[in-house]
């Protein structure tokens, strides 16, 4: 089979060929055969030597002009890296064998910000990658998004919004690389309203989601309970509820994850749902009149108490959708590990008291001040230290997110 590089026109070619020289030498990029055997691991660490040395947050005492001149060039390194990433990447899917894979699709919610929602998604992404998944990190922070200021991206050519707004057909098309292996579909928190989807766009994200070509798409969700994030969450594989030891955030946890199963039980019969073809008519109104109800406390106990009196029949279907929910509860910035775990049990008591509702456990991610410092740097920890505490962290945290 003729290498994808041969059916290109002289422009494209060009083009490719200009990237590769803000990345290699000219000598190495006209050398014959260059282009198509170039792979991933090379492109990375030629993107990586040039970004340390025309990064300009690494040169702030220099002159105006020549601050400018840098920044300039890193820009060009950094669209150069991107095309060469993309082309690299759409030779794989053209050269691979078999039907794609559904990649497996978390989401990382929890409504307060500053847990650390975005830096746990832009490491757990690294260390995915580094374990040989291909991973995707899309922020659907819509009103916010930032995640790709964690990830060493100043700017991006290409955002979700191209693709919400019909610019782009697909989200692959919207997809920029990044120098520590995870790819990323970044956001544009400028554009007014955008945190307010329309049902289709919403529809039409969520699906998308399950067709971008990897093995883990990791969501970075906004720190609300809009419908937006709680479909965004629900919707997903492995839903991730996030919190730290400081009390306001875990009494928000408890909150989210209350907000979610309400929001998931409403729309239980929807299409798209594992149960909507044991749609209950009664069973749907009792839902939507409890869920719905102002003023009331421990909603799904009363839900739970009203159908075993006035629909048994359909008693075993309410306690198989609650007991079919399990988001995942990860503790993070932890420094003192006795004291997590009170907080732990403690929301883990709430939900199965209240809510009826089993929370899996997955892990903990200890305090580490070089995370921090690594969003100021734009270089997540984990791959400044690939083999440090927090990269161990999260693969023991991964398979309780069903990742092997």
């Amino acid at each position: 089979m003729p290498h994808p590089l041969h059916n290109l026109d002289s422009r494209r070619r060009r083009q490719l060929e200009t990237a590769g020289m803000y990345l290699f030498s000219p000598q190495q990029v006209r050398t014959p055969g260059f282009l198509e055997s170039l792979e991933r691991a090379d492109l990375k660490k030629a993107y990586r030597k040039k970004m340390l040395r025309y990064h300009p947050d690494r040169h702030t005492h220099e002159p105006a002009a020549t601050a400018l001149r840098r920044k300039e060039r890193f820009l060009c390194i950094q669209r150069s890296f991107d095309l060469l990433s993309t082309f690299i990447e759409r030779v794989q899917v053209s050269t691979a064998a078999g039907p794609p894979v559904r990649p497996r699709v978390i989401a990382v919610g929890g409504s307060k910000g500053g847990i650390g929602k975005s830096t746990f998604a832009a490491n757990l992404g690294v260390v995915l990658s580094a374990m040989g998944k291909r991973t995707v990190l899309v922020d659907l922070d819509l009103g916010g998004s930032n995640l790709h200021l964690y990830l060493g991206a100043l700017q991006l050519k290409h955002s979700i919004h191209d693709f919400i707004d019909g610019r782009m057909d697909t989200l692959q098309e919207v997809t920029t690389a990044t120098a520590f292996g995870t790819a990323l579909i970044g956001g544009d928190s400028s554009k007014l309203g955008i945190a307010q989807l329309a049902y289709p766009q919403k529809m039409k994200i969520i699906q998308a989601l399950r067709e971008i070509p990897a093995d883990v798409v990791v969501a970075d969700l906004g720190g609300d309970t809009s419908f937006n994030t709680l479909d965004f969450f629900n919707s997903a594989d492995a839903s991730v509820v996030m919190t730290t030891c400081n009390p306001a955030a875990y009494m928000q946890a408890s909150l989210f994850v209350k907000a979610a199963l309400f929001r998931r039980l409403t729309r239980i019969f929807s299409a798209g749902s594992p149960f909507v073809e044991r749609r209950d008519e009664n069973l749907e109104n009792a839902i939507l009149e409890e869920i719905n109800a102002g003023g009331r406390k421990k909603r799904i106990w009363r839900l739970v108490k009203r159908v075993s009196t006035e629909q048994p029949e359909n008693l075993d279907l309410l306690r198989e959708i609650i007991e079919s929910y399990h988001p995942c509860l990860v503790m993070n910035d932890v420094t003192d590990r006795r004291y997590a775990e009170q907080i732990r049990e403690h929301i883990m008591k709430a939900c199965k008291k209240i809510l009826f509702l089993n929370l899996h456990y997955a892990g903990a991610v200890r305090h580490h001040t070089g995370i921090a410092k690594s969003a100021i740097t734009s270089t997540p920890v984990t791959a400044l230290h690939p083999k440090g505490v927090t990269a161990r962290e999260l693969r023991t945290i991964a398979p309780g997110l069903g990742i092997g």
